[in-house]
Order: structure tokens, then C-alpha cells, then sequence
């Protein structure tokens, strides 16, 4: 039998679902292999560190997605109102609406806080950052740019929590437009 070809991209995407869904103790091989369409033995081969590897590479990827989509997009010099407006827009799709979980979440849970926790630091970071220049953009105060940002990340992060919970995400879309505002009405 032909050994299955499976890109980088496709594994990323069953990986980070699983991930999302279980979390890292949740995550079992079978269901990882399954996710990947490859064998738990070409697993093993791709990934000789095994499911500590996928989740950081999940990271890795995530990261990468997070800099590219909202980060990037915060930082650059472009017009203020027209990048808050892609980085909601990239924010709504990074979490098919509200309906994912995010996996930064799922992954700092049990073990996975001690196995990941600078990675998972690092795509925070990266994001408060961009949201505090952002802010300093929109005029705010120079000591409040950070705070502002990480009231950003607590209330993305928080909305998608309730909104996966109770099944309704209208709460994590209320909740981006509710941020959209904060900057757009600026006094």
C-alpha cells in the first residue's frame, strides 16, 4: 500500500482541531493520527518527540497565524481605522465566528501550562503589543496602551470561553464589535 502524503498545512489543521476539542491530556494519538489521515507508526516518524512535538508545532503554527492576521496587521502604518477593522475581521475568522475554541486556552490547561507556557506567552505578548500600538495610534494615553490591550485579550478571550459554552456567539461577535467601538469612539 502507498504511504499517504499529507502536508504540512492539512496536519497543522487536524492537529489544531483535536487540540481545540481535547486539549493536550485529552488529545489522544489515535485521534491525532485519525485527524492527520496518517498512521500512528508515520506519525511517530514525522514526529519522533511525539504529541509534545504536534502541540508545539500547533503553537508554532498558531503563532505564526496570530503575527501574520492581527499583529502584522496592527503594526503596520497603514490607516488606524482600516487595521482595527482587518484585525476584527481576522480575529472573527480565527475562530470561525466564535464557534472554536481557542487553542492557546485548551493547551495552557493541565500539563500543557508547564510544557507551553512561553510559546503560549509569546502569541499573548505579541498580541498586546500590537493592540497597544494601536491604541497609541488612536491617541490614547501612553500609560494606558497596554492595559487597553490586555483588556482587548481578556475580553476576546473571555467571550470565547462563554460563547463556546453555552453555544451562542453572539457574545464573542457583540464583543468585537464592542472593542471596534471602544477605539473608533475615542475621545
Amino acid at each position: 500500500m502507498a504511504e499517504v502524503k499529507v502536508g504540512q498545512e492539512e496536519l497543522m489543521l487536524g492537529f489544531l482541531e483535536i487540540f481545540r476539542k481535547a486539549g493536550y491530556q485529552g488529545a489522544s494519538l489515535n485521534a491525532l493520527a485519525k485527524a492527520s489521515g496518517l498512521k500512528k507508526s508515520s506519525l511517530y516518524h514525522r514526529f519522533p518527540e511525539g504529541k509534545q512535538q504536534m502541540a508545539k508545532e500547533v503553537l508554532a503554527y498558531i503563532g505564526n497565524l496570530m503575527r501574520t492576521n492581527v499583529t502584522q496587521v496592527l503594526l503596520n502604518d497603514s490607516d488606524k481605522k482600516q487595521r482595527l477593522k482587518t484585525a476584527i475581521k481576522n480575529i472573527n475568522e480565527l475562530y470561525a465566528n466564535g464557534k472554536s475554541a481557542c487553542v492557546l486556552r485548551t493547551l495552557s490547561m493541565e500539563t500543557g501550562l508547564g510544557l507551553f507556557s512561553g510559546l503560549i506567552s509569546q502569541i499573548f505578548d505579541d498580541f498586546v503589543l500590537g493592540f497597544s500600538k494601536l491604541a497609541a495610534d488612536f491617541g490614547f494615553a501612553e500609560a494606558e496602551c497596554k492595559k487597553i490591550a490586555e483588556g482587548v485579550l481578556v475580553k476576546i478571550q473571555g467571550s470565547l470561553i462563554i460563547s463556546n459554552a453555552v453555544e451562542n456567539t453572539s457574545l464573542f461577535k457583540n464583543t468585537l464589535k464592542e472593542i471596534e467601538n471602544s477605539f473608533l469612539h475615542q475621545k
